[in-house]
């Protein structure tokens, strides 16, 4: 909204306001979950466009994204979508922007690679079964 020059005020509260209702999206995970993707996915390539740096914005699209390609992994959904993911967090990744992850994360992360997060998932998936019910299930 401010890349298309859009004004916004100030108001005293964060948060949303969902209106569910029976076939609306937000009564929908699998709807919810590939909107929330586009959405991050369509932002990341205007700010591209635009050449917007702000580190930490950046970090947030970074988390924001791993959590999307974990969400997915989670419900084993679509492939393509988790690698536009996984290009996008390599891309900022490759710029320096991260967060410090958990040393078993680091550990994962260099003995498997790319394949660190569906190991991490499965871990999840046996061992932690209410992380990975946050994931499949879209944090409700």
């Amino acid at each position: 909204m401010a890349i298309d020059g859009v004004k916004a005020i100030r108001i005293p509260f964060h948060g949303a306001f969902y209106r569910k209702y029976p076939g609306s999206m937000s009564t929908d995970m699998n709807r919810m979950l590939v909107a929330r993707t586009e959405v991050l996915l369509r932002g990341y390539e205007r700010l591209r466009m635009v050449n917007f740096r702000l580190p930490q914005n950046e970090v947030m699209l970074w988390g924001a994204a791993r959590r999307l390609r974990r969400r997915w992994i989670a419900v084993r959904g679509d492939s393509l979508r988790i690698r536009t993911l996984s290009r996008m967090i390599e891309e900022l990744e490759g710029r320096g922007i991260r967060r410090q992850r958990s040393w078993p994360a680091r550990i994962a992360n260099k003995l498997l690679g790319r394949s660190s997060e569906k190991a991490i998932m499965s871990y999840y998936r046996w061992f932690r079964p209410d992380h990975f019910t946050n994931y499949a299930g879209g944090y409700q």
